[in-house]
């Protein structure tokens, strides 16, 4: 799901809600890659998608490291993307 303007700058208002720069923990750099997509992540099952049944999808919002790769993954429920209540498998 590609982000609206002003869920981006929700999301990033809440990941960086103190002043202080968000460095990597890895290469201690802290220029980052933000997307601006809602990605899901899935149980993993063999290498077949498994839709319906119990499967559990989680939205999640992506910063990269531009420096090293060292990927976050922050919850698109919690930044208030998506509405739990609209949320599948959860």
């Amino acid at each position: 799901m590609k982000l609206k303007q002003e869920q981006f700058d929700v999301a990033l208002a809440k990941i960086q809600k103190n002043d202080k720069p968000q460095l990597c923990p890895v290469c201690q750099k802290g220029d980052w890659l933000i997307s601006d997509t809602i990605f899901e992540l899935r149980g993993f099952n063999q290498g077949s998608i498994v839709i319906g049944s119990d499967s559990k999808v989680y939205p999640v919002f992506v910063l990269a490291c531009k420096e090293c790769g060292y990927t976050r993954l922050f919850s698109a429920i919690s930044l208030g993307l998506v509405d739990k209540k609209e949320q599948k498998g959860i």
